[in-house]
């Protein structure tokens, strides 16, 4: 879940408004620890700079314990996913 986190935080420093990002990340409060994971993805899925793609290779890989990096696929899919260049 460290690897994913840091991935997403990663992602997130890419935004303009990373910094209103980590503060209402910081002011949620929840009872249930992945509710700052939902947070981040969302933020990230609506700014297009995760691909659902990319997203569901995360999780799954994090859940197996194989946490695959995007930017080990980024020639395909993770560069080009953020530039709108897509193949589907």
């Amino acid at each position: 879940m460290e690897r994913l986190k840091a991935y997403l935080e990663s992602l997130i420093d890419e935004l303009e408004d990373s910094s209103e990002v980590y503060d209402r990340l910081q002011n949620l409060i929840s009872v249930y620890p992945f509710n700052e994971y939902e947070y981040m993805i969302s933020t990230l899925l609506g700014r297009e700079k995760l691909a659902i793609d990319d997203y569901t290779l995360c999780v799954t890989s994090t859940l197996s314990g194989t946490f695959i990096s995007t930017s080990s696929r980024s020639a395909h899919h993770g560069v080009l996913a953020r530039n709108g260049h897509r193949d589907t």
